[in-house]
């Protein structure tokens, strides 16, 4: 997943979760907003995310089908359909290398340079005057020391350089309180002490650093300031919250004092420490003293909102049609030798092709026109070889006065249900040899990618040593029935007595199957299973 989409889909995550937090702020645990901040920052952080049914990008997906008229145009001539990129003489916006970046690139990469330089010194410059503390001589501390222990080491330290206690450090914690607080005052001491050792429990110092890398990253996005802001204080109406169940609900005035005579101005900023903080004072003290027992109906709420805002809003969605998945993928191209060049919308951008091929040797010349390693490519080949001479393709391009024919390599997957995808992870690009090269024409081919090809979905495929007419057979009690045309590998697929234009099956483990009559047709249809995974029927769109 791009950066874009990383912060589009956390973008609207963070806006449910700043609704959610507005509407039960004070009605379920303060640890429930903790837990969503960190699916947001997982959500910022991590390139992947998991697909569900119950996901709104499903829902957004399936009401885009419905009023969607087309879903896939290819061009079609009387020679039929061909997934195949001719190059012509017309030339193309020329890149001057694979490696090239945009300037949005480079803005939002020095975005990141500039925000991670201010933390990084920031917090170097505040490390360096707590060189300066010294351990706390008191017997409160060392009885508190005590009856806490720790797996890590947590010193206790004083300075003169800060007027507000705080905790920095993860592996080897440091809490850090002001020379000039009162160490005969037990209640307050412990009072501080339990802040700062809940903190230290629940590796904060940690979560505010993940905070502030998903900030650095996306600088950009304002609401990622906004899930930064709350979520820090979160943290800290997290930790207030613990501590007034800790002592009793008895103790919510004494602790709101104890905050309200900490003073409230910190010297300079410590971005990875935690700490009491001027910083929302108001919002901290009506939250302790609105702290109550956690009830059962509580709880409930909090997994509900949980489970249910990461369920919904931070999976990626399951279409039911994966067509437009796949269609992305292949170019749909027909010209003739001597033809202009016809693209529709799926013919991929020379970055596209960069993108995905220039680390392995594909780049483009001055007038568009493919190389591989210097030389001019003749044929391109970003498929799998199937059963019944039928293949699953990728991507081609073919340019009659190339040099060179090459062709991928692909990992194979094992989809779990007797099927493979042969899209796997693309692992490099190789030449095919001279002779292969001298034993084919131009003709063979452009006929390769005919109207006799069998197109499979990338994301699925029909599974190798199984034919099609194997594959179709499942089906046949739901009114599909597949028949081969005369003389050829590949036939038609009908449903109930009409012909099929687009035949979808996607199964519950993700595994996608697709086929595509070869003749044409006007209906699509696709599979339904139960909630087992057991298919059931077959329905027309």
């Amino acid at each position: 997943m791009s950066i874009l989409g990383m912060t589009l889909s956390a973008s609207i995550l963070i806006l449910v979760v700043v609704a959610v937090r507005a509407m039960f702020l004070h009605r379920v645990p303060k640890i429930t907003f903790l837990v969503l901040w960190g699916i947001v920052v997982c959500r910022l952080l991590v390139p992947y995310s998991i697909p569900s049914r119950f996901s709104v990008y499903t829902l957004m997906d399936q009401v885009g089908s419905m009023f969607s008229e087309q879903i896939v145009t290819p061009i079609s001539t009387a020679e039929g359909i061909h997934s195949l990129f001719i190059a012509s003489e017309t030339p193309a916006p020329s890149v001057s290398s694979a490696l090239s970046v945009s300037p949005l690139t480079l803005v939002w990469l020095a975005g990141i340079f500039a925000c991670a330089l201010f933390f990084i010194v920031t917090h170097v410059r505040c490390r360096r005057e707590y060189r300066t503390a010294l351990p706390v001589e008191s017997d409160l501390v060392a009885a508190w020391q005590q009856e806490h222990p720790t797996r890590r080491p947590v010193q206790i330290k004083c300075s003169d350089t800060i007027s507000a206690p705080l905790t920095y450090g993860i592996i080897r914690p440091v809490i850090l309180l002001p020379k000039s607080m009162d160490y005969t005052d037990k209640r307050q001491l412990w009072y501080i002490l339990a802040h700062e050792y809940t903190h230290v429990m629940r590796f904060d110092t940690l979560a505010k650093s993940l905070l502030a890398a998903a900030l650095c990253v996306h600088w950009f996005n304002p609401l990622v300031w906004v899930m930064y802001a709350l979520a820090n204080r979160d943290i800290e109406l997290a930790c207030d919250e613990a501590i007034v169940r800790t002592f009793g609900e008895t103790t919510r005035s004494a602790y709101a004092r104890t905050l309200i005579t900490m003073e409230e101005k910190k010297s300079g900023l410590t971005p990875f420490c935690t700490n009491f903080s001027k910083n929302a004072i108001e919002e901290r003290i009506v939250s302790i003293m609105k702290t109550k027992k956690t009830t059962t109906f509580g709880i409930v709420l909090a997994l509900v909102l949980v489970v249910g805002t990461a369920a919904v809003f931070a999976t990626s969605g399951i279409s039911r049609i994966a067509i437009g998945d796949y269609a992305a993928g292949i170019t749909y191209v027909v010209a003739g030798e001597n033809d202009s060049l016809q693209t529709t919308p799926n013919v991929p951008t020379e970055q596209e092709l960069l993108s995905k091929y220039g680390a392995y040797g594909i780049s483009f010349d001055e007038k568009g026109k493919m190389c591989f390693n210097g030389d001019l490519v003749r044929y391109f080949w970003d498929g799998a070889e199937l059963v019944d001479n039928a293949s699953s393709v990728y991507y081609e391009y073919l340019n009659a006065d190339g040099t060179v024919d090459v062709h991928t390599s692909r990992k194979v997957i094992d989809n779990g249900d007797g099927s493979v995808n042969p899209f796997g992870e693309l692992i490099g690009i190789e030449r095919y040899s001279q002779e292969e090269y001298k034993q084919r024409n131009l003709s063979d081919l452009k006929k390769s990618s005919g109207s006799d090809t069998y197109v499979a979905d990338v994301s699925g495929g029909s599974g190798q040593g199984e034919s099609v007419a194997q594959r179709f057979s499942k089906y046949k009690r739901y009114g599909i029935e597949y028949r081969e045309r005369e003389g050829g590998s590949v036939g038609n697929v009908y449903y109930n007595g009409q012909m099929v234009q687009f035949f979808i099956d996607e199964n519950k483990w993700g595994g996608i199957f697709t086929y595509r009559s070869v003749d044409g047709g006007e209906i699509i249809v696709h599979t339904i299973y139960d909630e087992n995974g057991k298919l059931i029927g077959v329905e027309k769109e």
